[in-house]
């Protein structure tokens, strides 16, 4: 799939999202060894990823045809990244995420405006229908951010997720194509 990506910039945000590529493991490799972050990034074992895991994972992840792995720039620097997973061509479906480095610009825009990149690439460019969001309960901050984007509350998966010795509920948010606004 070719990725446009004079559209995956914002300016006004000094946002923009590049397709993961292997020189990028170190920058993001804060978001993958910080325990907060984890514990709300990965819905399966939150635990530190060494260099060499992280490789694997990224490149798992971001296969290019089904999963899609972006890095988040921000001020010329690497921020964080974003990703659509599990894509279902046939259903125009795709899973969304995003994490930023913990000691990055948190509070400040940046994760929005890169949802919103790639919210417009994934219905306009990729002609997906429908974009979810699994979102741990007591992750309120990721909350308020999709739902200011428009997704929808669709409802709970019950204790789908172990953390800190109990079980959590990933919320389900979800977005269709003639509700995006850019």
């Amino acid at each position: 799939m070719d990725i446009p990506l004079d559209r995956l910039q914002d300016p006004e945000a000094d946002v923009r999202l590049v397709p993961f590529e292997e020189n990028h493991v170190a920058a993001l490799a804060a978001v993958f060894q910080d325990a907060p972050t984890l514990r709300f990034y990965l819905p399966s074992l939150a635990r530190p990823f060494s260099e060499a895991q992280l490789r694997g994972l990224l490149a798992d992840w971001h296969d290019m045809t089904t999963d899609f792995v972006f890095t988040i720039v921000h001020g010329g620097k690497v921020a964080g990244l974003c990703n659509l997973s599990g894509v279902d061509w046939v259903n125009r479906s795709a899973e969304i995420g995003v994490a930023l480095l913990p000691d990055g610009p948190r509070g400040k825009g940046v994760a929005r405006a890169a949802v919103r990149l790639l919210l417009g690439f994934s219905f306009r460019e990729a002609g997906l229908h429908r974009i979810m969001a699994r979102i741990q309960d007591g992750n309120d901050a990721s909350t308020r951010l999709f739902e200011a984007l428009g997704f929808r509350r669709e409802g709970a998966l019950r204790d789908a997720v172990r953390r800190s010795g109990g079980w959590r509920a990933l919320n389900v948010l979800s977005l269709l194509e003639d509700e995006y606004r850019p």
